[in-house]
C-alpha cells in the first residue's frame, strides 16, 4: 500500500471518529433538554414509562417499598392501603412488559435518590413466554434509551417545550385504581404439577444483579405473583420456586391463595383473567401490609 493510500484511509478513519464523535455530542444535549426527569416533569411523561418516570421524581429517602414489575405490578399492592393499614411508604414503579433489564436499570437508577429497605418484585417479568435472543434485544434497546433518554423520551418534546399541553397525568403512587369488572370464566388453573417452566438465562443474569444491588443498599427481596389465570401457572411457579430456593429469597405466590384471600373471580377480574381490579388489590395489599410488617422494619409514616 503506498504512502498517499495510508494517509487517505487515516483520514477516513478520523472523519468517521468526528462525525461520531459530533453525532455523540448532539444526542447527549438533546437527551438532557429533553429528559422530563432532569426537569423534574414526570407529568409531561405518559404511555407505559409514566409510573417509573414519577418514582423516579420523587422527593429522597421517602419511599420504603419498591414495586417493580410489568402491568401485573401495577395492580398488584395499593401504596395508599399499605400506609393506610400500617403507615408503610410505598411506591409502584412499573411498565406495561418491563423486562427484567428495565428492572434492573430502574432499581439502579432509584437506588441513587431512594433507599427503599424492601424491594417486591413481580414475577410475571420473569416468566413470559421468550426467547434469550428477544431478551438480548430487548436488553440492548432498553439500555441505550438509559444511556441516551433522547430514544425514550423523544415523543415528549412538545408538550417540553409547551407547543402541547401535558397529558392527564392522575395516579396513586405509581398505582391505577381499576374499577372495571369482566369475570375470568375458566375455572381452575393452577393445577399442580411436576412439570417445570424454565427461567431465560437473561432474566436470571438481571435478576442476579438486582439481587447484588440490593445486598450493597441493605435492601430485601421479595418475588410476588398476583393473581392472573391468564398468565400463570402451576409450571411457572415450580421454576419461580426452585429459583428463589437457589437465591434466597421469600417467595409469596397469590395464585395459591385464591381461597385465603376470598378472591371471587366473579367480581375481582378486570379484564377475564390477565389482571386483577381493585377490589383484589385491596385483598392482597392488606395481607402484603400484615406480612411486611411483620417480617421486615419499617417505620410507621401516619401522622407525619
Amino acid at each position: 500500500m503506498q504512502d498517499s493510500d495510508k494517509k487517505n484511509n487515516l483520514k477516513g478513519w478520523i472523519e468517521l471518529a468526528a462525525y461520531l464523535v459530533f453525532i455523540g455530542a448532539i444526542l447527549t444535549v438533546l437527551s438532557v433538554l429533553i429528559d422530563p426527569i432532569k426537569w423534574n416533569r414526570p407529568d409531561l411523561v405518559n404511555g407505559r414509562d409514566k409510573f417509573v418516570a414519577s418514582a423516579l421524581c420523587e422527593p429522597e429517602d421517602t419511599i420504603d417499598v419498591l414495586i417493580v414489575g410489568d402491568s401485573e405490578a401495577a395492580v398488584l399492592a395499593s401504596p395508599q392501603v399499605l400506609y393506610d393499614d400500617e403507615g408503610i411508604s410505598a411506591y409502584v414503579g412499573s411498565q406495561v412488559g418491563q423486562r427484567a433489564c428495565e428492572t434492573y436499570l430502574f432499581v439502579e437508577e432509584m437506588m441513587k435518590k431512594q433507599k427503599p429497605k424492601v424491594l417486591i418484585i413481580e414475577t410475571d417479568l420473569m416468566v413470559l413466554e421468550t426467547t434469550t435472543l428477544r431478551e438480548g434485544v430487548l436488553s440492548g434497546i432498553a439500555i441505550i434509551e438509559d444511556k441516551c433518554s433522547i430514544f425514550r423520551y423523544h415523543n415528549g418534546w412538545k408538550e417540553m417545550l409547551g407547543i402541547n399541553p401535558p397529558p392527564v397525568y392522575t395516579h396513586e403512587k405509581g398505582f391505577d385504581v381499576l374499577t372495571k369488572v369482566e369475570p375470568y370464566t375458566g375455572g381452575e388453573y393452577m393445577i399442580e404439577t411436576e412439570d417445570k417452566y424454565v427461567i431465560n438465562g437473561p432474566v436470571k443474569y438481571y435478576i442476579g444483579k438486582i439481587k447484588k444491588l440490593c445486598e450493597e443498599n441493605d435492601c430485601e427481596i421479595i418475588f410476588v405473583s398476583s393473581p392472573s389465570p391468564i398468565n400463570m401457572n402451576y409450571a411457572k411457579h415450580n421454576a419461580i420456586q426452585e429459583y428463589s430456593e437457589e437465591i434466597g429469597v421469600p417467595f409469596i405466590d397469590f395464585n395459591l391463595m385464591i381461597d385465603e384471600l376470598e378472591i371471587d373471580w366473579n367480581t375481582d377480574a378486570y379484564d377475564e383473567g390477565d389482571h386483577v381490579n381493585f377490589s383484589a388489590t385491596q385483598k392482597q395489599t392488606h395481607y402484603l401490609s400484615k406480612y411486611l410488617k411483620e417480617n421486615y422494619d419499617l417505620p410507621d409514616h401516619r401522622g407525619e
